[in-house]
């Protein structure tokens, strides 16, 4: 094939992925339809390792589905109930399922109070659904410190369970708590413990990690210093296993973070696993495996400079740079002593093999601590073919440079320097009055936040009539920040726009 031929085959499949129904999303992705393996008469063939297996393992993960769902939610504000954004909620305690019948999103959001030492919350919460159809009739859903939920068809009836991995009391002494699922049934959901004992549960993953149609769970317990395997053996019934225990953890590792995705394109799910302190990364390849019995090649450690001084918190995954392979991109916080200080985008290349490559595609420092968010997903929200990445901010945004934020967009320009896009609550303009829609994701053109144009005859102007006057006003009151130069003028800058945008904000003040 000829190098123009080639080129016009990517261009072919990138503009059918651009078209499909999901309208943004880097995958495409409904209800959990799995296909059975089939005899020569076409007909359903029962095998106890591979029946009911799907055929790309990323579909099998926890990850394909909160992007997927995330990426119709940024589609489509609507989708986001007006109550989620109430400040006694939190930003990073949620997720998205589907845990009625009509198949339109619901959400399941905790608390703020529970990261917070001085209100010192000990005990489980009951949980707030928010659901399409009106109220939750389902069991109370309790857990604390819930910041990461799992959902995927954890006993094969077509619906979404979820699995709530608690990290438990904030305050010290910490205890930590057994982790939970909600898992369908025909009767409804039930909601019960899962095996494993009391953990602080900071991260964890699913996905079909030895290749039998069940999917398993990966559990981070990084102040524990402690990996566990919940390997499912059918119908959402689990078995623990230590998968790392203290002993083989570095002394200064914390394995916080953690997710599974077929990196090297060999058909097997990996284990990425990431730390504080600088240690950066540690991945586990799979390898073929028997049922419930998931097989790992030993660990490989990726600490690439840019993560010396970071905590990657998130991992979405995708094709960035339309090389035909997924890419997995990243956003941190700065670590000790500058505590949860803005944010990095990295890229890792993998392209196809196990020899990780990465570089940073955006950073942002506020000069200010405490200014970060725990969450991205891999979704084409400019509609032009390339994937980007976004974060959606429900509850209490707490970003001090950006106090309204709605939604965090960083804009993939096909080289190694991306942009921001900050867009405002109030700017998430619904499609429709109702505030929940079908998955079949409408078409949405959200209203942009002011920004700088240049030209070589107009090197400056302000674009609409949306100034940030609040991110002026605020930067202008804490400029102290920055010796060198108001703070005002470094959010001018990080943010594409000019010294006198922020300058004209000041007058109309």
């Amino acid at each position: 094939m000829t190098l123009s031929l080639r080129y016009l085959a990517i261009f072919l499949v990138v503009l059918g992925l651009a078209n499909q129904d999901a309208h943004g999303c880097a995958f495409n992705f409904k209800k959990h339809e799995v296909k059975p393996a089939l005899d020569q008469n076409d007909q359903p063939v029962e095998s106890p390792a591979k029946n009911f297996v799907a055929e790309d393992p990323n579909e099998t993960t926890s990850r394909f589905v909160r992007n997927n769902y995330m990426c119709q939610v940024g589609d489509n504000p609507s989708l986001r109930p007006p109550e989620a954004d109430d400040k006694k909620y939190s930003s990073i305690q949620f997720g998205f399922a589907h845990l009625d019948n009509d198949d339109r999103l619901d959400l399941i959001q905790g608390f703020m109070t529970e990261a917070r030492n001085e209100y010192d919350v000990r005990s489980t919460l009951d949980y707030k659904l928010h659901m399409s159809s009106g109220e939750w009739t389902g069991p109370p859903v309790k857990a604390l410190l819930a910041r990461k939920m799992l959902v995927q068809d954890f006993n094969r009836d077509g619906k979404d369970d979820v699995v709530l991995l608690s990290t438990g009391n904030h305050k010290p002494p910490l205890k930590g708590l057994k982790n939970t699922i909600l898992l369908s049934g025909q009767s409804g959901y039930t909601y019960s413990n899962l095996p494993g004992g009391s953990y602080l549960s900071h991260g964890g993953a699913a996905g079909d990690l030895d290749q039998d149609g069940d999917i398993d769970v990966v559990v981070a317990n990084g102040t524990n210093k402690t990996v566990q395997l919940l390997v499912n053996s059918g119908s959402g019934k689990f078995k623990a296993m230590t998968f790392l225990n203290k002993h083989q953890h570095r002394a200064d590792e914390h394995l916080y973070t953690a997710e599974v995705w077929d990196l090297d394109a060999d058909g097997f799910l990996d284990i990425v696993l990431a730390s504080s302190n600088g240690v950066g990364m540690v991945i586990f390849w799979g390898e073929r495996s028997e049922k419930d019995r998931p097989v790992f090649s030993k660990k490989q450690r990726f600490k690439p400079e840019v993560f010396a001084d970071r905590l990657p918190l998130d991992m979405a995954f995708g094709d960035f740079d339309g090389d035909g392979f997924d890419e997995m991109a990243t956003i941190d916080t700065r670590g000790r002593p500058n505590r949860y200080r803005g944010w990095g985008i990295v890229l890792v290349d993998f392209d196809g093999t196990r020899n990780p490559v990465a570089k940073s595609v955006y950073d942002e420092d506020p000069g200010q601590n405490y200014h970060w968010h725990g969450w991205i997903d891999a979704c084409d929200v400019n509609k032009n073919g390339l994937i980007d990445l976004s974060a959606q901010i429900l509850g209490v945004a707490e970003k001090r440079l950006y106090p309204n934020v709605g939604k965090i967009e960083w804009i993939n320009t096909g080289t190694d320097q991306w942009t921001q896009r900050v867009i405002n609550r109030d700017e998430l303009i619904p499609t429709k009055p109702d505030q929940f829609q079908s998955k079949e994701s409408v078409k949405y053109e959200p209203k942009r936040e002011t920004r700088i144009k240049s030209g070589p005859t107009n090197p400056s102007f302000i674009s609409r009539q949306v100034p940030t006057k609040e991110v002026c006003k605020y930067a202008i009151r804490k400029n102290d920040w920055n010796k060198k130069e108001p703070l005002w003028v470094e959010e001018a800058k990080s943010r594409g726009l000019s010294i006198a945008f922020c300058e004209r904000a000041i007058e109309q003040l």
